[in-house]
């Protein structure tokens, strides 16, 4: 049987749009600026990672995955690619380049890894 509580203490955010648990803490990723959430088990914030500024390393995004380094890749819908960062939220590596053919990316959302580390993008 499933419950259901309130988890993340003394943080709001602002349109969560996807979640995942990896070495015991909580990545939320936000669609507002965008930016990723990184809290305890507990529900004790740690810090944010990856948000949209200067640099415009994400510009919107609505889904991510970790890899089995704990990497972050995140599905960016407005430059039609997948940034990954390293666990400080460092920009490390960009997948992926415009289009409709095949191999391309238009819009990428849902992402995930297989375990043979292969990516698969919708």
């Amino acid at each position: 049987k499933l419950s259901h509580k309130r988890f993340i203490k003394h943080e709001t955010l602002i349109n969560p749009c996807d979640v995942k648990i990896s070495n015991n803490n909580l990545f939320v990723l936000t669609d507002t600026n965008p930016c990723l959430h990184l809290f305890t088990l507990a529900g004790e914030k740690i810090t944010s990672l990856i948000t949209k500024g200067p640099k415009m390393q994400v510009e919107n995004s609505y889904f991510f995955c970790l890899d089995a380094d704990s990497n972050i890749l995140i599905s960016d819908t407005q430059s039609h690619q997948i940034k990954v960062f390293n666990q400080k939220g460092n920009l490390i590596d960009i997948i992926g380049k415009p289009g409709d053919q095949k191999g391309l990316l238009n819009k990428p959302r849902g992402i995930a890894l297989t375990k043979s580390n292969n990516l698969i993008c919708v």
